[in-house]
């Protein structure tokens, strides 16, 4: 996203009045609003914004949403997308929701609902981008560290004590407590418990 630029909600929706009803009511609500007559002109168009959502109608012509969402999905997208139905299209928006939608809404859609639903979604952007973020922050962390100081990190996680350590490597418990503390000082923390909780972030083993 460029500097300045506003949050984007993606609009896939194959009712030209209803994308133009959706438009206007995005950017009356401060924020960037970029339709699509269907799912394939989406993934042709697409570009991902800094903090964005998907406003996806379930049943279009074509590809459906919720094929669009597999596709999506294979690809690892983490466009958050509200799902917009009919009451006969219920189902399948549940459907799309255990596949990893964050909402759906009923047409015809309350535009104050609709838009608390967007806002959720652009923070749910906003927080997956910190986490990568973040991630990337302690893999930077981590990759500072010497081979042998991470092979000492990898035993810690194993719960090895200096001794075990030094036995393992072939080296004093006094020269793994020399490494420990220089991996403390590389990291910033102050604990073993702090090195093994950025180590495992940055693996994405564990959240923040």
């Amino acid at each position: 996203m460029m500097p300045g630029q506003l949050p984007t909600v993606h609009i896939v929706d194959d009712a030209e009045l209803l994308r133009s009803s959706l438009q206007t009511l995005v950017e009356t609500n401060g924020l960037r609003a970029l339709t699509y007559c269907d799912a394939q002109e989406f993934l042709n168009r697409y570009e991902a914004a800094e903090v964005e959502c998907l406003l996806l109608d379930i049943s279009m012509p074509g590809m459906s949403g919720l094929e669009l969402q597999e596709q999506l999905n294979e690809r690892e997208s983490q466009l958050p997308i509200i799902i917009l139905t009919g009451n006969a299209d219920v189902p399948s928006a549940v459907r799309a929701m255990k596949q990893g939608a964050l909402d759906f809404v009923e047409k015809p859609f309350d535009g104050k609902i609709l838009m608390n639903s967007v806002r959720r979604a652009l923070e749910s952007c906003t927080r997956k981008n910190q986490v990568h973020l973040r991630k990337e922050e302690y893999r930077q962390l981590r990759d500072s560290l010497s081979r042998r100081e991470k092979e000492i990190v990898e035993l810690l996680i194993q719960g090895k004590s200096n001794k075990v350590i030094g036995h393992i490597l072939n080296i004093s418990a006094r020269t793994v407590e020399v490494h420990r503390a220089n991996i403390k000082e590389k990291l910033g923390v102050d604990s073993i418990s702090e090195i093994v909780r950025i180590c495992l972030l940055a693996d994405g083993e564990i959240e923040k």
